[in-house]
């Protein structure tokens, strides 16, 4: 399947200036990955054949096996609601209303890896920036790294296991990888791209059809 990803390179060149207020924290993009498990979350090694051997550790405190979203279709996107980015929630919240009765899952990874550091959102604060103001009612997992020393085994999963052309490392919020019946890595689109545009929502009809 064809993928519509912007490259770390031109996102290095960009990012700084198109999203300026959050750089204002400190913000950028920042390129490198490495392996790491935190203790939250179900390890599994970067071969796995598909993400259901994952466990999904809500912001609430709960705990969903991955195997219950067999046969669903899954986009899965890292969230900053301090980053210029966080209006996409919106559009994430409206593609997940749309799709929901399909078979479509929409996840997110509230991450700090690209604020300053030091900085930190408060696990309260996302869940009352995506809730309340975005109207967001898709899964949140619990804060965590998605790329460096400590990245998420699932991050591991989802930026090596899949096609060439959708590996390497997460180049900055709002990422969003798509993955299908089965499990597997299908699609990444990047930061830039309208979840609600006909790219992405071709994509979803694709996968939803097979």
């Amino acid at each position: 399947m064809k993928t519509r990803y912007l490259s770390g390179f031109l996102s290095t060149l960009i990012f700084p200036f198109v999203f300026s207020p959050y750089l204002l924290l400190g913000c950028s993009p920042a390129l490198h990955s490495s392996d790491g498990k935190p203790p939250s979350e179900q390890s599994t090694s970067v071969g796995s054949e598909n993400i259901h051997t994952f466990e999904l550790q809500t912001i609430e405190g709960q705990t969903i096996p991955f195997h219950h979203f067999q046969g669903k279709t899954l986009v899965i996107a890292n969230i900053s609601v301090g980053c210029a980015t966080a209006p996409q929630l919106a559009d994430l919240g409206q593609l997940y209303q749309h799709y929901k009765d399909r078979g479509v899952v929409v996840i997110g990874y509230p991450s700090d890896d690209f604020a300053p550091p030091g900085y930190s959102t408060p696990p309260d604060k996302t869940q009352v920036v995506c809730r309340k103001r975005y109207g967001v009612t898709f899964p949140l997992s619990t804060p965590g790294h998605i790329k460096g020393t400590e990245i998420l085994p699932i991050y591991r999963f989802l930026t090596s296991a899949g096609p060439a052309e959708t590996t390497g490392p997460v180049s900055f919020n709002l990422e969003k990888f798509v993955v299908d019946k089965s499990g597997k890595v299908r699609a990444r689109f990047g930061p830039f791209t309208n979840v609600m545009g006909t790219e992405f929502r071709e994509t979803i009809e694709v996968l939803l059809s097979e």
